[in-house]
């Protein structure tokens, strides 16, 4: 059976922060090789090791693009969508954005959608602020995420055909 590792996994890799738990990794890498296979590392698991790399360890991001293209070129490693990781990993080299945003504004282009997101950094870079939903244009002016989260939450809750009860919203935000 295929081995993945977790972002735990992939940190004492990458880091070899705790000897111990990296001795563990390298046997695991050892062991695999030998028997002619690669670990996997699911797309979740290098979205949460770029930010861990970034707000834990104080990585910045070319050291970050750095460490995940040895990654994604080390053969004893199988990403779970190598195309979907090389061109987010293209645009976070040159954009703003998080890494997350740009494996989902890869996944939307691979699928032949069209991203509808208010996350500047994302816009920016695509050069597409200005996103239709719902036959509604929604230009992206507000820089912070969280907050365009909300305010598209409160104009969603007053459409008299959004499916959930408004109330619901209400215990996880603050209108």
């Amino acid at each position: 059976m295929k081995v993945a590792f977790d972002t735990n996994y992939v940190l004492r890799h990458i880091m070899q922060d705790n000897a111990a738990q990296a001795a563990i990794v390298a046997e695991t890498l050892r062991r695999e090789t030998k028997a002619g296979k690669a670990v996997l590392i699911p797309e979740l698991v290098l979205a949460e090791t770029v930010r861990t790399l970034s707000s834990y360890y104080g990585l910045k991001r070319d050291a970050i693009a750095s460490v995940i293209t040895a990654l994604c070129d080390d053969p004893a490693f199988e990403m779970e969508n190598p195309s979907r990781v090389a061109r987010a990993l293209k645009l976070f080299q040159s954009g703003n954005a998080h890494f997350p945003d740009y494996l989902i504004t890869a996944a939307a282009d691979e699928n032949g959608a069209k991203l509808a997101t208010f996350d500047k950094a994302i816009g920016e870079n695509k050069h597409q602020n200005e996103k239709e939903i719902g036959g509604v244009l929604w230009i992206c002016t507000t820089p912070c995420l969280t907050s365009t989260i909300s305010y598209l939450l409160k104009a969603l809750l007053v459409l008299p055909t959004w499916p959930l009860h408004k109330g619901y919203y209400h215990q996880y935000l603050n209108f």
